[in-house]
């Protein structure tokens, strides 16, 4: 599976998200202002459904999510002098896979 590194603007992939572990407090309740949340970037729709199939198991709320996203600049004005300063922005709806119960 390939993670999309140094992108570009403009660039576009997905957004894999999902958490890898609650950690309990000292009551023995999740603490969620704690949890393990995990994001890999991966340029195609098939490699994001590929990977979500594969940490799903692992999800501490047996749930995935993966959202098309384009790596967009933080100043449109430096946009062409530093195209690699950006954020991922989320352009589509996010698609969820869930563990059959």
């Amino acid at each position: 599976m390939k993670i999309v590194e140094r992108p570009r603007v403009g660039d576009q992939a997905w957004h894999v998200d999902w958490c890898a572990n609650i950690p309990l407090d000292e009551f023995g309740d999740a603490d969620i202002d704690r949890a393990d949340d995990r994001c890999e970037v991966v340029p195609s729709r098939s490699e994001a459904e590929r990977r979500a199939a594969e940490v799903l198991p692992r999800d501490a709320f047996g749930q995935v999510s993966i959202t098309p996203v384009e790596f967009v600049a933080y100043d449109d004005e430096d946009s062409i002098r530093f195209p690699r300063a950006g954020f991922w922005e989320p352009t589509g709806e996010s698609k969820y896979m869930e563990l059959d119960d």
